[in-house]
This record gives C-alpha cells, sequence and structure tokens, in this order.
C-alpha cells in the first residue's frame, strides 16, 4: 500500500493533470487505502497527463502492484519515448527501486 500512496503523492507533488474515477464517474482522489479498500470491483481509475496528449492509466487492482498502461501510439517519435522515461524514472526514485531506459 506504501507503493500506491507515493504514486498518488507523486501525481500531486508534481502537479500532473488527472481524473480519479471509480465505476466511470469523476471523484475526488483519495488516499491509497481508502481506494484499495474499495477493491477492484470499484472500478477505480487514475488517469494521469504527465505532458499533453500523454496518457497514463494507473489501476487498483492490488496493493501489492502499482499497474500502469500507456498507448504506444501516443509516443510520437523520440520525444515521446522521452516523456515515458522520464515517467518510469520518477515512479522509480520515488518507490527507490531502479529503472533502467
Amino acid at each position: 500500500m506504501e507503493d500506491w500512496q507515493a504514486v498518488l503523492d507523486l501525481v500531486r507533488s508534481q502537479g500532473w493533470s488527472c481524473e480519479y474515477s471509480e465505476d466511470g464517474v469523476a471523484v475526488r482522489l483519495p488516499r491509497a487505502a481508502d481506494m484499495l479498500a474499495r477493491g477492484e470491483d470499484a472500478g477505480a481509475l487514475l488517469r494521469v497527463w504527465p505532458v499533453p496528449g500523454f496518457l497514463v492509466i494507473f489501476r487498483a487492482y492490488e496493493a501489492g502492484s502499482v499497474d500502469f498502461d500507456v498507448d504506444l501510439r501516443e509516443l510520437q517519435g523520440q520525444d515521446g519515448v522521452d516523456v515515458l522515461c522520464r515517467l518510469l524514472r520518477a515512479i522509480g526514485r520515488r518507490l527507490g527501486r531502479p529503472v533502467l531506459c
């Protein structure tokens, strides 16, 4: 659960645009404990735009794994790859885990 809270804190601290929803309804971004307590059935999604036009979708399936995906079609050239690498490094640093890009 600490990893999820670290990711939520990262999103807030970076000022990235985001939208959190449960069952398709946008609601205020909760603390990780509350988000995970609702379980997978809540359909919790955190959409994050670290830069305009680049969407990352975090899915709260379980406390032990921070899952997210990106649409690789949004990686327009080297700039898109650089954005993805910066995102992965930021998450890795926040979680204290190595990331090689």
